[in-house]
């Protein structure tokens, strides 16, 4: 499991982009309303669905990640990777 986590975290960009960046320090608001734009979705939608989806998952791995079948040091590595995601505090705000 570390091996795939670490490929997917290393270099701090995702496999594709998101709509203009690869970069998770870059997925915001601002990006998701771009993406919203080009998939001609409602604003509204898009940003309601990602603080829905954000808030569900911080609540979800905030209980159970103690009880994953994962390491310390993969959470730890889970929680420092949320940490740079701008798109979680803009979310949760």
């Amino acid at each position: 499991m570390w091996g795939i986590l670490k490929q997917h975290l290393q270099g701090d960009q995702s496999a594709l982009n998101f709509s203009r960046t690869r970069r998770f320090d870059q997925f915001t608001k601002e990006e998701l309303l771009h993406l919203a734009g080009k998939a001609a979705l409602p604003r509204k939608l898009v940003l309601d669905t990602a603080r829905e989806t954000v808030g569900l998952f911080m609540d979800r791995w905030s209980s159970e990640k103690a009880h994953l079948p994962m390491s310390r040091h993969i959470v730890k590595v889970i929680d420092n990777h949320l940490k740079t995601l701008p798109i979680i505090g803009e979310a949760t705000s």
